[in-house]
């Protein structure tokens, strides 16, 4: 059989391309396997143009069997005798590994691959399982760990060359130091013992590292040994006792130096009981002092206890006053509330009076339109009559309007505020002073129900006795705080699939009446069907559902007929999201967004943004990072509208990325050609919506309660309905109630808002607010406040009226608003020549279009 060196000399066969010094270092650590004559089993990792297989063939023992694995399919190509088997995959890659290689074992493993140094190591731990005991695991060509186009560099820690540096260490790790093996990672310190137990040595050469494993795991420490008689240097008994104890457990004494030593050991015991029976005295004598000690702690937490009685004594005493105080004020409270509601109701009671007065002319004018209607037939014969009548009862008309507005409604005004002002001012002399300062913040450290005592009222320490310390808690590392500060925009906890099929995952808060996701949904099941991929729903705060999902896309007309699944992946990190190299995100809000950049490449990562996000964050820490995430650099990002999109691309505060990754679109609203059903009474919605801040709620009760004070929508002919969450009841001027509603489901909320004959939105936001375009879609009227930057909706529909968010420019808005919804023709014609989508497809065309060429192929 030829040596490796004569037989590189002098193959003839397909090329091999190997560094001089190679030849010898093969037959330095391989000379004993060679000389066994075993049959062997080997794997090369890199096939190239086959050369090395074929000498492997030629020098190894008869029998032997030769793996080689290469990720280019050309090699498949390659011709060799039956010795030699041949796959393609990635040898970094443990599933490949288990799928060509079975459960196959090597006693010579090398890896002449694609010398990356990541790839060098995952390679390596995911086949030094499959090293024989006894075997040798070579790595060719470890000079590219110092080469930048590999991602090496000199002593960096991520190469290959460092991490088999580390190996040293495992084949020593019997002999760390206590302190030095707890500062190590858990996790870094375990790796290095796992390699330990199977390390024989670790031989570096010129750009080789071999690996060789041992026969059989080490399972203890080699044991140190000592032979021999005659000690004329160094005494064995003054060398044993400073020994560590893991080596003493494990010391081995051959025949010969036991005898010699047993004079030396016994006086060291001797020695040793000595010290002992010192060392106890000293344990006594201390046990003594810290009994004292323990005397004199117990004598000052007694006076600490005596010094906490006599402080809630006095607590006790000050919240009795306390509360002789408070029963003084609410039983004056009471009675100014008596008083003014009584007077309340003496104007009540005047008010009723008028109205019945009202009600009286109201009959008289409806008796006057009925003679109207009868003399119609004889217009010619009685014009003259029919004139007089219309004249009388303009003159009624007139008087009423006179009497109803000016002398009625003011004797009302000046009763109910007179009684209110002074119940005001009643309650603000018994409330008016100012309140006890609040109780100090309990210290971080002070654990819950545990009694604070002053610093004032501890005794001092004894003499001689030092005073206690306050614990130290342990810091936090600034990862930890900062993560625990915004949990929310912690990175997704993913986990690799290796290859899964075509998919774009939408990242959000959650799906549901109230998420407002919707448009998202739209987006997201769009874009998937135009790239031909699976849909999949990432919910943050709860599961969601699949049904909640297609209830959303069929009934907004879009179709999906690719396959859609749902996942959650919680702020708490509970669970994890399996992500393939291949998958797309898009993503709903900031939050979901940074979340999703720090564990996603950005380019794969488009966001949905229908809002401004930083006013929800007018200062501070979360405005500073809304912003970033906002304006990432090489982030598609897609806007509802293009008021909204001008506003952040070109207003005050632009975000510079929106210039050259932003698009938007126009919504579209198909329920709106639902028919509205016959009504009694005309019908007003209010957008009232406390839970998001940038809902202009209470400025809309001012200007309604204001309007039907002035006799505006009054109770007879129009219903108001209010819709939002946890709305106050309340009762406006002339006792109209509204009816409340809470966010409802889409296939309530669509016939809610067909039914409507005007709308009142108001938000604190640059752009048109959904609520109004989907009302006048629907063909309603719509007062919305003007905001920088948005003075007119005219663009969208005529429909759609404007005024200031003051309260006397909203109540006139209010005026014109009721004209508007009152005049049903003009209402129609708008409505027929509105520029509002009805159809989702249409309106998200154009963005998927741009989404699909700006994002990477996933196939």
């Amino acid at each position: 059989m030829p040596s490796l060196r004569a037989a590189f000399a002098a193959h003839r066969g397909y090329l091999s391309d190997k560094w001089e010094q190679y030849p010898g270092i093969y037959e330095a650590e391989l000379h004993d396997l060679l000389q066994g004559g075993a049959p062997l089993r080997v794997l090369e990792i890199g096939i190239q143009n086959g050369g090395s297989l074929q000498l492997w063939s030629q020098v190894l023992p008869p029998g032997s069997r030769i793996v080689g694995m290469d990720i280019d399919p050309a090699c498949a190509g390659l011709e060799f005798g039956p010795e030699v088997e041949v796959f393609i995959g990635d040898a970094s890659d443990a599933a490949t590994l288990d799928r060509c290689l079975g459960g196959r074992v090597f006693d010579v493993i090398v890896d002449d691959g694609s010398h990356r140094s990541g790839q060098v190591i995952a390679a390596f731990e995911a086949l030094f399982p499959r090293l024989a005991p006894g075997g040798v695991y070579i790595v060719e060509d470890l000079h590219c760990s110092y080469r930048r186009s590999h991602g090496g560099g000199l002593r960096r820690r991520e190469t290959a060359m460092t991490w088999f540096k580390d190996l040293a260490d495992a084949l020593n790790v019997d002999h760390f130091e206590p302190a030095d093996g707890d500062a190590l990672a858990p996790d870094a310190l375990a790796r290095l013992r796992a390699y330990g137990r199977w390390l024989a040595r670790v031989s570096f050469y010129d750009s080789v590292v071999s690996v060789a494993r041992l026969p059989a795991e080490k399972t203890r420490p080699y044991a140190r040994l000592m032979t021999g008689t005659a000690a004329r240097v160094a005494d064995p008994a003054a060398i044993l006792p400073q020994l560590p104890v893991r080596q003493l457990r494990g010391l081995t004494l051959l025949p010969g130096i036991a005898g010699a030593l047993e004079p030396s050991l016994r006086a060291g015991l001797v020695a040793a009981r000595e010290e002992g029976e010192a060392l106890r005295r000293m344990h006594a004598e201390a046990s003594a002092e810290a009994g004292s000690l323990r005397a004199r702690l117990a004598e000052a937490e007694a006076a600490a206890q005596r010094a906490e009685a006599a402080r809630r004594q006095e607590t006790q005493a000050l919240a009795a006053r306390l509360a002789e105080a408070e029963a003084g004020m609410a039983r004056r409270l009471a009675a100014a509330d008596r008083t003014a509601q009584a007077r309340i109701r003496a104007a009540s009671e005047a008010a009723g009076q008028a109205e019945a007065r009202a009600g009286t002319l109201r009959s008289e004018l409806a008796a006057a339109r009925a003679a109207m209607a009868a003399l119609a037939g004889e217009r010619e014969a009685v014009s003259a009559e029919l004139a007089a009548l219309r004249n009388s009862v303009g003159a009624r008309l007139g008087l009423y309007g006179a009497y109803r507005l000016q002398r009625l409604p003011r004797p009302i005004r000046q009763a109910l505020r007179g009684a209110v002002t002074r119940a005001m001012r009643l309650r603000a002399g018994l409330l008016g002073r100012p309140s006890a300062a609040p109780p100090a913040a309990a210290s971080p450290d002070t654990l819950p129900g545990a009694p604070v005592v002053p610093a004032a009222l501890l005794p001092a320490a004894p003499p001689g006795l030092p005073a206690p310390s306050e614990p130290v808690p342990r810091p936090a590392t600034a990862r930890r705080l900062i993560s625990a500060r915004f949990p929310a925009l912690r990175p997704l906890p993913t986990y690799p699939l290796p290859e899964a099929p075509p998919r774009l995952s939408i990242v959000t808060d959650g799906i549901g009446p109230a998420s407002g996701t919707d448009t998202a949904l739209l987006l997201g099941a769009a874009l998937a069907a135009r790239l031909g991929a699976g849909l999949r729903v990432v919910t943050r705060d709860a599961p969601g559902e699949a049904a909640t999902v297609r209830e959303v896309l069929g009934r907004n007309g879009m179709r999906f007929d690719g396959p859609l699944e749902l996942a959650f992946a919680p702020e708490d990190e509970s669970r994890e999201l399996p992500v393939a190299p291949l998958d797309l995100f898009l993503t709903t809000s900031w939050r979901a967004t940074r979340a999703t950049l720090g564990s996603v490449p950005p380019g794969r990562v488009a966001a949905i943004v229908e809002e401004d996000e930083r006013t929800l964050h007018p200062h501070g820490e979360e405005r500073l990072r809304c912003a970033e995430t906002l304006g990432h650099p090489g982030l598609p990002v897609v806007v509802s509208t293009e008021m909204l999109f001008r506003h952040l691309a070109e207003g005050p505060d632009a975000l510079p990325n929106l210039a050259s990754e932003g698009m938007w679109f126009e919504p579209a609203f198909p329920g709106a050609d639902a028919p509205s059903a016959e009504a009694a009474r005309r019908r007003l919605l209010f957008q009232a919506r406390l839970d998001d801040p940038r809902n202009l709620f209470w400025r809309g009760l001012e200007a309604l309660d204001a309007a039907v004070a002035e006799g505006l929508f009054p109770d007879t002919a129009w219903e108001m309905h209010w819709v939002g969450e946890a709305l106050p009841a309340v009762a406006l001027a002339r006792g109209v109630v509204p009816i409340r509603a809470g966010t409802t489901a889409q296939d309530v909320r669509q016939p809610l808002i067909a039914s409507m004959d005007a709308g009142l939105v108001l938000t604190d936001a640059p752009h048109p607010a959904y609520p109004t375009l989907d009302l006048a879609a629907a063909g309603a009227a719509v007062l919305t406040n003007t905001h920088p930057g948005r003075s007119s909706l005219a663009r969208y529909s005529a429909n759609i009226l404007m005024a200031p968010p003051t309260t006397e420019g909203l109540l006139d808005g209010l005026r014109r608003l009721q004209g508007l919804a009152e005049d049903d023709a003009a209402r129609a014609r708008h409505r027929a020549a509105d520029r509002i989508g009805r159809d989702w497809n249409a309106a998200l065309a154009p963005v998927v279009a741009r989404l699909a060429a700006r994002l990477p192929a996933i196939r």
